[in-house]
């Protein structure tokens, strides 16, 4: 008996001990090239390519966001599209929602229920607009949000609100995500308020905290950066992540772990740094060609991996038991 107990303690506790590493290693990097019409994924861990050629023949792919099924959307915005696509990187349908319904698509979000929010920045027609879709790609409003100052990414929270970056004004807007027609919350929920020189904001992203983060550049000052804001809205920090060279701090993503990913339009990196804005690799991910977007596959939640590890335990132990009472 005393050996059965100590061996059952030993495989539960290496089995958990085991627990963190495994989450980590299940973050998986979804980059979009623009340049190059690509998507590869990434190992956020190590960044070595998983597939750096997941998705290929792409006409200027912009944004990417996962449904509640894990499926994938891609917005197109020269192309004029919006695809969608299996896990696996099968297509199920080129152009899922229907050309007219939006106007060259920047940011795209998907809410628990499967709506889809794409950011129209039709500049020239002046459509600077989110149009909203039902899960199965019915439009619900193709004005569903009036959002002027050449939109880019959108963020939608489990809560409903919704997020929209507005290059032009420098600012994040904050609006009802729910029904038919959006209401405006704060049309400048995120600002730095001057703290940075003519800031031009790119993409948004939380932390586990609720904490934003947003991309953008200062080009006055030739510089690229990671802005820092809390839950409220209030700034933390105008430049958590500052270097050399405008237009370069454009994809962004957040992984389990908060580390933050910073991909470069202009150049052909992604960085890695640490929740503190510390830099881990300013080389983590190279050989790209103009990121526009980055987004971390959604994962089980750990409660999810500690029930398949209690599994895993168990059921070792009672094999172990079944050998030994053979």
């Amino acid at each position: 008996m005393r050996v059965a107990s100590r061996l059952k303690a030993f495989f539960l506790t290496s089995l958990f001990a085991a627990l963190p590493a495994a989450i980590a290693l299940a973050d998986k990097l979804y980059v979009v090239s623009s340049v190059d019409g690509t998507i590869g994924t990434y190992d956020s861990v190590s960044g070595s390519a998983i597939n750096a050629s997941f998705v290929t023949g792409l006409t200027t792919p912009d944004a990417i966001a996962f449904d509640p099924a894990l499926n994938f959307y891609v917005t197109g915005f020269t192309g004029q599209y919006v695809a969608k696509y299996a896990n696996s990187g099968a297509v199920i349908n080129a152009n899922y929602l229907t050309p007219g319904d939006f106007n060259q698509p920047t940011g795209i979000a998907v809410n628990g229920a499967g709506e889809i929010f794409i950011v129209n920045n039709a500049l020239m027609n002046g459509e600077t607009s989110v149009s909203k879709f039902s899960a199965n790609g019915t439009i619900i409003n193709t004005n569903f949000v009036n959002t002027p100052g050449s939109p880019s990414g959108a963020l939608v929270e489990p809560s409903g609100d919704l997020y929209v970056v507005r290059w032009a004004e420098s600012a994040v807007g904050k609006y009802t995500s729910s029904g038919t027609s959006g209401t405006i919350l704060n049309a400048s929920f995120l600002s730095t308020g001057g703290a940075i020189d003519t800031w031009r904001p790119f993409n948004v992203a939380r932390d586990s905290a609720g904490n934003f983060y947003v991309t953008g550049n200062a080009p006055f000052d030739g510089l690229s950066m990671v802005s820092k804001f809390a839950p409220d809205g209030t700034l933390i920090n105008a430049s958590l992540i500052s270097y050399s060279g405008a237009n370069e701090a454009f994809g962004l993503a957040i992984d389990s772990e908060d580390n933050i990913f910073v991909g470069s339009y202009g150049g052909s990196t992604i960085r890695k740094y640490r929740p503190d804005g510390s830099a881990v690799n300013a080389s983590f991910i190279t050989g790209l060609s103009g990121v526009t977007s980055i987004a971390i596959q959604p994962v089980p939640e750990p409660s999810t991996y500690a029930m398949a590890f209690a599994g895993l335990a168990c059921g070792g132990y009672s094999v172990f038991r079944r050998r030994k009472r053979a």
